[in-house]
């Protein structure tokens, strides 16, 4: 006898993981219950439909219940609210319109989501979620362009991003002291950096209420006294796991109300799995479960929850949580461990190696640095890496998840043989240099000084070996007369070498301490005064 599988929610998981169950039983009567209009639409391309880079609506909707129907033979109900789960009889009591029925199942697939977090109801406030608020935003849109962007996450970057390729005039408003607050501080100075000049940004504040006129939003008021004019409000402050259903079955959740699921994405109940956003799952170096809301992980999950509700044996690997965040023409890319969640969960045994490296060959035209930080335990282990730049964010990213996923060291990632041309990347990658970086200084061969200990203040004698002096410093000598300079340089002192993107102070580091061998403490400014500037600006 032929099972019945049913599948809650859409969006990207649920859809997923129905067609995935009709891969592995083709006989299976396979239900998909959505409270919406839109079953399956593509919610990462929000943004680039309101940037104008999709030309149509339609084009992020075009699977559909016809389109799970004919390929897929998934019978979808819309406009369908799920009001109670009896757990032990394995039965869903639903409802459409006023209409209830209750419907049995041998394997339930949980896929509802999460909600945004609204501060406030109001026609000209909307989130960025789903295709109507996209609608929401072009109405209001119609009306005036200042636009004010509760939340300077990746959701929030994305749209704010999006609205200022569009014209709008944005104002950004983040309560952390910095933008994507659990990024690096250089990341979140190179943020503010893009950001500023297009936008107004505003971090370190909160929003103490809202001006309204005739029921609409006219200003968000802020705590220290300011007011930001606007004719939109995108919240992006929060999510909010949609678990009750789950919660009021007897299932176990997460103090966040998030979904523990196991490696083959099952729940505490019996036949139920779960998948998507409402999900919490087991990260590589992980201690303990992680929720990453994002649409990659949600579809991951989908294609082990549905394979498994089918009859499979499928099991999930610990999570990378790999991520891509486009703003404008920038990219920022992170995977493995967050630095946030890295500094908590490892303090003193975390190493940090951060670099300016060239994405592409130097001699080819246009060619950018790449900022890349790759963190790893103190035994050498990988733990993550977070990058950012204009082009070829990606590529490392994808390298660093498959090194981190094979368990690779740093000594391993340093001598990785990638891929080469020079209109696409260097002969040594930015990986390379940033995993050789950290053994150098893992063997005492070359010692970095962070941009955040050079800001609280420093006893070094600093000198500066730019080709062009940068800023004030004991002492100037270029890296090419060091060699032939080298007794000029303080004996009784410790140094600090100074450059613009680091490379030079770190030679001009390995240099001295060779040469003198005296116990000399010879430190580089990590990054250079590049990444110093960024940092500095982080929270400004």
């Amino acid at each position: 006898m032929s099972k019945t599988i049913v599948v809650l929610g859409g969006a990207v998981s649920g859809p997923a993981a129905a067609a995935r169950a009709r891969e592995i039983d083709e006989e299976a009567r396979i239900i998909l219950i959505e409270r919406n209009k839109n079953v399956s639409y593509a919610a990462c391309g929000l943004g680039l439909y309101l940037s104008g880079r999709v030309g149509s609506r339609a084009a992020l909707d075009s699977e559909g219940p016809l389109y799970l129907e004919q390929n897929f033979g998934v019978e979808v109900r819309t406009e369908t609210a799920v009001d109670a789960i009896q757990a032990r009889e394995k039965r869903l009591t639903i409802r459409t319109g006023t209409k209830s029925e209750e419907i049995a199942y041998d394997a339930l697939v949980y896929a509802l989501g999460a909600a945004s977090i609204q501060p406030e109801e109001a026609t000209n406030l909307c989130c960025f979620r789903n295709l109507e608020d996209l609608k929401a935003i072009e109405n209001a849109l119609e009306r005036g362009k200042r636009v004010v962007v509760l939340g300077a996450g990746p959701l929030g970057l994305e749209a704010a991003g999006a609205l200022i390729e569009r014209g709008a005039e944005v104002s950004i408003l983040e309560r952390q002291p910095q933008l994507l607050p659990r990024a690096g501080s250089a990341i979140g100075g190179a943020l503010r950096e893009l950001l500023e000049k297009k936008a107004t940004v505003v971090t370190g504040v909160q929003n103490e209420g809202f001006e309204k006129d005739a029921g609409l939003i006219s200003a968000v008021r802020l705590e220290d006294g300011r007011r930001l004019e606007c004719d939109l409000v995108v919240a992006a402050i929060g999510l909010s796991p949609r678990t009750e259903l789950l919660r009021q079955a007897g299932a176990h959740l997460l103090r966040d109300g998030t979904i523990a699921v196991d490696s083959r994405c099952r729940t505490s109940l019996p036949d139920v799995f779960a998948c998507g956003v409402c999900v919490s799952v087991r990260r590589q170096h992980g201690m303990d479960w992680s929720w990453i809301p994002q649409a990659s992980l949600a579809d991951r999950t989908a294609q082990v929850a549905g394979a498994n509700a089918a009859g499979a044996e499928f099991q999930m690997p610990p999570a990378s949580g790999s991520m891509l965040l486009q703003i404008m023409d920038h990219t920022y890319g992170q995977t493995g461990l967050p630095l946030e969640l890295a500094r908590r969960q490892y303090g003193d045994r975390l190493r940090i190696a951060t670099v300016f490296a060239p994405a592409t060959d130097r001699f080819v035209g246009n060619s950018d640095s790449l900022l890349l930080s790759l963190l790893s335990h103190e035994s050498g282990a990988l733990l993550g890496v977070e990058a950012w730049g204009k082009s070829g964010v990606d590529k490392r990213i994808d390298a660093a998840s498959a090194a981190i996923a094979g368990g690779l060291n740093a000594s391993a990632l340093a001598g990785l043989d990638l891929s080469y041309t020079p209109a696409l990347e260097p002969a040594r990658d930015p990986l390379n240099i940033a995993a050789t970086v950290t053994l150098l200084a893992r063997d005492g061969r070359a010692t970095p000084l962070s941009a955040e200990e050079f800001l609280k203040g420093t006893e070094y004698w600093r000198v500066d070996v730019s080709a062009t002096p940068l800023i004030e410093s004991d002492q100037e000598i270029p890296l090419e007369n060091l060699r032939a300079r080298i007794d000029e340089l303080p004996t009784d002192k410790s140094l600090l070498f100074i450059s613009e993107e680091g490379r030079r102070a770190l030679l001009a580091a390995r240099l001295v301490s060779g040469r003198r061998q005296n116990n000399q403490q010879c430190r580089y400014l990590e990054g250079g005064t590049r990444l110093l500037a960024m940092t500095a600006r982080a929270v400004s």
